[in-house]
């Protein structure tokens, strides 16, 4: 009888009981998913490879989550097409909790705007559950550049429209879209370089070839102690432990709330309860001073956490900034 009980669906449980006990039964039943949950192996969806951003972050969050779900958790690398493959099978997903995606910005919040058509509903395919963490991003220029700050950098590019290189990894990418945001709050004009991926961009600016790019805070630090480039600000969101005399946008009166993030989400229809679990759990990796140290402090992001209805504010947020950088950079969707 009980087992019978606890597999009869909420909706029918409650039909013909008494009000007092239909409260009763019907408030216990999340607690009785929230407990058997999970009872198998969880896929965790990275759409990028392992070395990325999102991979790296993916495969600590991923390791720990299994030592406190109790089940393993496994990660299911989807790289391609700037993470629109691996989120449209998290999208195809049955949406039981069994499969959660660890997301980066470009597939959820940018690719509405630059896609035509996209094999989902960025905003309805997915439910957030955390925002991860946030990446420390630097903004550096060739040590041979004619200016040596942000302010210097933007001085000369107005009084020299189109004299200052700047490099990208194409128009939707971070590093263009502030270029069009500086250029757009600051009356400048910097000559677009765009490259196919991210590390020729950052190769080039080391090498000399354009004046700006932006780097992670990793590589930057090592080409800084080489002396190939000198930094100009950081989009963080306080200032590194490992470049702390470089300021941060906001310092410099260059306050964008665009920031490269890593993301929980679940395929929309999750049931609450396993939806909550999955929050608590890695809200509880977050408030673990020795986690955030190994996983995230050391490759520079900044912890996050927060409720589900936080992030889901984030994005949002975000989109609506994205929407209108995208505009400025004139990227029509293809």
């Amino acid at each position: 009888m009980i087992q019978r009980f606890l597999h009869t669906t909420p909706a029918r449980l409650c039909i013909g009981l008494r009000q007092s006990l239909v409260a009763i039964l019907c408030a216990s039943l999340p607690a009785v998913h929230a407990q058997t949950y999970p009872s198998r192996t969880i896929r965790a969806i990275v759409p990028s490879g392992p070395s990325g951003f999102a991979g790296i972050v993916g495969r600590s969050v991923t390791d720990a989550l299994t030592g406190l779900m109790g089940q393993p958790v496994v990660i299911d690398y989807r790289a391609g097409a700037d993470g629109l493959i691996g989120m449209e099978a998290c999208a195809r997903a049955l949406p039981d909790g069994y499969t959660i995606c660890i997301s980066h910005p470009a597939p959820v919040a940018i690719a509405p705007f630059v896609n035509a058509k996209l094999p989902y509903d960025a905003e309805k395919a997915f439910q957030p559950v955390i925002n991860v963490g946030i990446s420390s991003t630097v903004m550096v220029a060739n040590q041979n550049a004619p200016f040596a700050s942000l302010r210097e950098a933007v001085e000369l590019a107005k009084a020299k429209p189109g004299t200052v290189n700047w490099g990208t990894w194409g128009n939707s990418s971070l590093s263009n879209l502030y270029r069009v945001w500086i250029e757009n709050n600051a009356g400048a004009k910097f000559a677009h370089i765009p490259y196919k991926i991210p590390d020729q961009a950052q190769q080039a600016v080391i090498a000399g070839e354009v004046a700006i790019s932006f780097l992670n805070t990793q590589l930057a630090f090592a080409q800084l102690k080489a002396g190939r480039i000198k930094p100009l600000a950081m989009i963080s969101l306080k200032r590194s432990r490992q470049l702390p005399d470089v300021p941060v946008f906001s310092e410099l009166g260059f306050a964008l709330e665009f920031r490269p993030w890593v993301g929980i989400f679940t395929p929309t229809g999750t049931p609450r309860p396993v939806f909550s679990r999955l929050n608590s759990d890695i809200g509880k990796l977050l408030a673990d001073p020795a986690f955030v140290e190994k996983a995230l402090t050391s490759i520079s992001v900044d912890a996050v956490g927060g409720s589900p209805e936080q992030f889901a504010d984030f994005l949002k947020s975000e989109r609506k900034t994205l929407a209108e950088l995208i505009r400025l950079a004139g990227v029509k969707p293809e």
